[in-house]
């Protein structure tokens, strides 16, 4: 049941979106749109009711971002309709700014209920993707603002924007990197933010190479992107994105090793094409790339350091008892050997004390 909920959020979103592109009148476009998008949040707090009571907060926080951003769309559209042309900056800017934060701070709570104990791994990694991404936002979409005339607080909101993609690029990795199997909701998740991001970069750069282009498809884009969160709530085995995993050796997948490489890279690929196009260095850019390349030291030394410990603690499991710490037999065998070997040459005398406990065999097996 949960299931067909999400299936009919997504098919109704994709309608009305596919409706909002069709109709010629702006304002009934607007209203297509903004209603699917309400059917996305609405559907995102069904799912978050149904959630235990520590997920449920986690939900409501997505929850609450989305409906940010639809009350962004809302004022949007009411400037558009009293005014015809919307405030360069206004309260939308706003509403949709604040979602973001939002949006970082369920992943994280998300986070810390699938690893409790060590999620240290999954924010460094985190962490470093989103400062290769603010390297990459502040060469490729703030400074060109600030090249245009815009005034102050205009430079300031469009250079917001990006950052804020920026945090959502954190919030995909963090569920990304997080440990456990790879369940339908994670992979809707995954979705979600993707195709999020994908379309703000789009409505980013799309304007300032040709302003006269229509952003109506990737308006009516959006909500078909919330609908894949809102299937996520909705899904049977969402509760998984959120039950804690046993932990377990750390291990650098090839995957997420090429991510750390990718990440460490930015910086002189920046260099380069600041080299050939006559540009300077941004000191700015300098010291994130001096800061992901700190961060990404610390996580290969983590790394190694998990290994190390992780091998002492096998050879600590292969030759001790589990229960009691004490050394189990097959180094106990190997210690008297030692000590008859040790007897022989020094003659010195070796004894082995035997104490045997009525039915405890019994007793150990049971309890």
């Amino acid at each position: 049941m949960a299931r067909r909920s999400g299936q009919v959020v997504i098919g109704a979103s994709v309608v009305l979106g596919i409706a909002a592109i069709a109709v010629d009148d702006a304002i009934v476009s607007a209203g297509l749109v903004d209603l699917a998008a309400a059917v996305a949040v609405t559907g995102v707090f069904v799912g978050a009711r149904r959630r235990p009571r520590g997920a449920r907060t986690a939900w409501t926080l997505l929850g609450i971002a989305l409906a940010l951003w639809l009350v962004g769309d809302l004022c949007w559209d009411w400037f558009t309709i009293r005014n015809a042309e919307p405030p360069t900056v206004s309260v939308a800017d706003i509403a949709y700014l604040a979602g973001y934060p939002v949006m970082v701070l369920a992943s994280w709570r998300m986070l810390r209920m699938r690893s409790p104990r060590n999620n240290r791994d999954a924010v460094l990694d985190g962490m470093t993707l989103a400062l290769a991404g603010a390297m990459l936002a502040w060469h490729t979409l703030v400074l060109p603002a600030a090249y245009e005339g815009m005034p102050g607080t205009e430079q300031f909101v469009a250079a917001a924007y990006p950052f804020g993609d920026v945090l959502l690029l954190t919030a995909l990795s963090w569920i990304a990197f997080a440990p456990g199997r790879r369940s339908a909701p994670t992979w809707l998740l995954y979705g979600f933010c993707g195709s999020t991001l994908l379309l703000d970069i789009v409505y980013t750069v799309v304007p300032r190479i040709d302003a006269t282009m229509s952003l109506g498809v990737v308006n009516a884009l959006y909500p078909v992107s919330y609908s894949l969160l809102a299937a996520a709530a909705l899904h049977p085995s969402v509760d998984e994105l959120t039950t804690p995993v046993v932990e377990q050796i750390t291990r650098l997948h090839p995957s997420r090793l090429a991510f750390l490489v990718l990440a460490v890279v930015t910086r002189p690929a920046i260099d380069t094409l600041a080299h050939f196009n006559a540009g300077t260095r941004e000191l700015f850019s300098v010291a994130v790339g001096l800061l992901v390349t700190t961060v990404v030291l610390v996580r290969f030394v983590a790394v190694v350091r998990d290994r190390e410990s992780a091998r002492e603690e096998l050879e600590f499991q292969a030759s001790h008892d589990v229960l009691t710490g004490l050394l189990n037999r097959h180094l106990l065998t190997d210690r008297i050997a030692h000590a008859i070997a040790g007897n022989e040459r020094d003659v010195t005398h070796v004894g082995v004390l035997y104490v045997d406990l009525d039915r405890f065999k019994a007793v150990n097996d049971t309890l």
